[in-house]
C-alpha cells in the first residue's frame, strides 16, 4: 500500500498504526527531513526502513564550502541519523544520496 500527500502537511496518525509500517520513502522539504524521521519512526515496525532521497544534495553536502540552511539541515540529519542508536544508517551515494535508515 502507498501513501501520498502533497499537501505539505505531514500527518500519518490516519493511515497506519505504531509498528505497522515496513517501509518508509521521504523526498520532501529537505528541512524538514528529520521532522519527517521522528514522525514515521513509531510506525516502523522493528526491522522497518526509511529511505530518505537526495541525502547528498546535490554534492553540497560534502563539499565544505556549502553552507547554505538546507546543505547544513541534509548535513546534521545525516550525522544525527548516524550516530543515533535507535537506526542502523547507511548513505548510499547513488544519483543525489539515498539513505536507508532500519529501525534497531
Amino acid at each position: 500500500t502507498a501513501w501520498k500527500d502533497e499537501s505539505g502537511e505531514f500527518d500519518a496518525s490516519w493511515w497506519a498504526q505504531p509498528g505497522t509500517v515496513d517501509i518508509a520513502f521521504v523526498d520532501a522539504n529537505k528541512r524538514a527531513y528529520d521532522e519527517y524521521v521522528q514522525l514515521v519512526y513509531p510506525l516502523l515496525r522493528t526491522g522497518g526502513v526509511v529511505v530518505l532521497d537526495n541525502v547528498l544534495w546535490k554534492g553540497k553536502v560534502a563539499d565544505p564550502e556549502h553552507a547554505d540552511k538546507t546543505t547544513e539541515s541534509i548535513r546534521q540529519l545525516n550525522a544525527t541519523l548516524f550516530h543515533d542508536e535507535r537506526w542502523t544508517y547507511s548513505l548510499l551515494p547513488i544519483g543525489d544520496g539515498v539513505a536507508l535508515c532500519r529501525k534497531r
